[in-house]
């Protein structure tokens, strides 16, 4: 019996790919094998690896990300073994397969749109003689086959009407090797909405699984004890009951599995947020796109959003302490120049997100926006990710400089390991807004040379106290010499670089105060009934002033205390009294 192996390219290791598990689940074939690799690996590797496993047709689930690394893995496996058949499916290539035939030879057929539409007849008719099926498939093409007659850039793009009929991806002896990665789910499909720069936007129809059926297989993943769920839902909430009956039956669950879901922030209300203020810390985790927070943007992509709504529900979401909130902006979107991109980063960078992804345009295939881009006078790369060059609103020089701002916001702001000092420079508006900050201490970056060198955490703490210590004033500078001395120390350290002041116990002084057993109790309760010579390897005291001491229990929101002694254990600091 012939062989088929569906390779999944995935952007890093912790990934995995639904759609290779979801097709093989689809045909119910035995001969189908899955192959996962990522976009690190050597090429001759992933070849060799590919040959080994004696496929006679080798399908390829194509993205932006992994597009360019399956062009050269196709032609050297095509080249290695010419009898093979080799396809592609994905959105990648659902939108213009007549030219990437053309330009890759080596390929032999594309599948457009959702492959579950197509896949098993596929597969059954390449072990077949008789090829004519093929032609009554109306989304897979290949070369020399006339694909004008569709309806989207000649492509006739499949689409499952009925979702509940496609099979589980996932069982018990596919799920155990990968518990430990992130599991991508769908409960639906498509998206109501029209935003112009989004391929979800160009399939508007909404399909649902039914909801016993999703409770059953969140039941399988928290059973295998998956480390996250991640649901690839586009805009999760759309239907809000069956949005709040779904969160409220995770929040019943008693896991370790971590549900990660992507929203629109105003289509929450309240009663769906007191049912996440219940859930225990770590349970969910949400992504809300807000891109802009300028109406003639938003406008302009033909996004339909109520900022007012998306500012007072996500800051209360925010402010459960529950919950991992991720939040993104687009730059060069039309209608957005340099400055008005500031004010939109500042408004949504002050609801205080867990983490504020600045991403910049693709320009993908099939979207609007694309077919529009001379409207806007775009210019992008012709390659994937077809990332935006410059637009009318906004230059080359300024998108280049939102990259090195985007830098240095995942650097210090996405890694949470600043939070006390930055949240300082931002309340007292050291260096203006926080936008202005981080424009600040990019040009600083820029002319010390700094981001052309590889940076350790520890360089970044360096670096900071630096920069601080001389563009601030005085009390600025003496608070935020202390604040960044103990975000470092928060991240675990039991030591200190040269560039802070040590103001830390003997040797002899932490032994004794350590042997009080009351003390340890009562501060580091975890360590509580171990030996002193044990538990002084695992910690480490330092002094601070008082006002500090008090200004960073604040912002941590943990009872006020006295004294300007410290101890820190794996991150936490217990201020101790005396």
């Amino acid at each position: 019996m012939s062989k088929c192996v569906l390779v999944g390219v995935n952007a890093k290791y912790v990934h995995t790919n639904l759609a290779i598990r979801a097709l093989k689940a689809a045909a119910q074939a035995e001969n189908i094998e899955l192959c996962e690799v990522t976009i690190n690996d050597q090429i001759n590797v992933v070849v060799g690896r590919l040959l080994r496993m004696q496929g006679d047709y080798y399908g390829f689930s194509c993205y932006i990300w992994n597009m360019d690394f399956i062009a050269k893995i196709s032609e050297v496996l095509k080249k290695s073994r010419p009898n093979c058949i080799v396809f592609w499916g994905g959105p990648e290539v659902s939108y213009d397969s007549g030219r990437l035939l053309e330009d890759h030879p080596f390929v032999d057929y594309i599948i457009s749109g959702e492959g579950e539409t197509v896949f098993p007849e596929f597969v059954e008719t390449l072990q077949s003689r008789d090829k004519t099926p093929l032609l009554k498939m109306e989304n897979v093409n290949w070369f020399g086959r006339n694909v004008s007659h569709s309806h989207v850039n000649g492509e006739k793009v499949g689409i499952v009407e009925d979702l509940g009929a496609l099979p589980f991806p996932y069982d018990d002896q596919n799920i155990q090797p990968i518990s430990d990665k992130i599991i991508y789910y769908e409960s639906m499909r498509g998206c109501p909405f029209q935003c112009s720069y989004c391929l979800s936007s160009t399939l508007q129809k909404v399909r649902f699984l039914p909801l016993e059926r999703v409770f059953r297989e969140l039941d399988f993943f928290i059973r295998h004890d998956v480390k996250q769920v991640k649901f690839v839902d586009r805009t999760f909430n759309v239907d809000i009951r069956r949005t709040k009956a779904i969160i409220a039956y995770l929040v019943e669950k008693k896991c370790a599995t971590n549900f990660h879901f992507e929203i629109a922030g105003d289509l929450l209300d309240d009663e769906l947020l007191e049912i996440i203020a219940k859930a225990p810390k770590g349970l969910l985790q949400f992504e809300i796109g807000i891109q802009s927070t300028h109406d003639e943007t938003l406008e302009a992509i033909t996004r339909k959003t109520d900022l007012e709504k998306i500012r007072k529900y996500v800051k209360r979401l925010i402010g459960f302490k529950n919950c991992h909130v991720h939040v993104d902006l687009i730059a060069g979107l039309p209608k957005e120049t340099y400055a008005v991109f500031k004010k939109s980063f500042d408004e949504t960078i002050a609801i205080e997100p867990g983490m504020l992804q600045l991403g910049f345009l693709k320009l993908l295939k099939g979207t609007k926006i694309r077919k529009e881009a001379d409207k806007f006078y775009y210019r992008y790369a012709s390659f994937p990710p077809y990332e935006v060059i410059s637009n009318d609103f906004i230059s080359s020089d300024e998108l280049m400089r939102l990259k090195d701002i985007e830098d240095l916001v995942d650097r210090y702001y996405n890694s949470s390991a600043f939070y006390l000092s930055l949240k300082y420079i931002f309340e007292n508006q050291c260096w203006g807004s926080p936008f202005e900050f981080f424009e600040a201490f990019s040009d600083y970056w820029r002319e010390e040379g700094f981001y052309e060198l590889g940076k350790s955490k520890e360089q970044l703490y360096g670096i900071m106290q630096t920069f601080t210590a001389s563009g601030v004033e005085v009390p600025h500078k003496e608070m935020l010499g202390e604040l960044i001395k103990m975000d470092y120390l928060r991240q675990g350290h039991r030591s200190l670089p040269g560039f802070f002041e040590n103001r830390t116990l003997s040797k002899t002084e932490a032994f004794e105060q350590l042997k009080d057993e009351a003390f340890v109790a009562a501060c580091l309760p975890a360590l509580s009934g171990q030996p002193a010579k044990q538990v002084i390897k695992r910690v480490f005291f330092q002094y601070f002033e008082e006002n500090a001491l008090d200004l960073a229990q604040r912002y941590l929101g943990t009872a006020p205390g006295r004294g300007r002694l410290c101890v820190f254990y794996e991150g936490a600091m217990v201020r101790v009294a005396g």
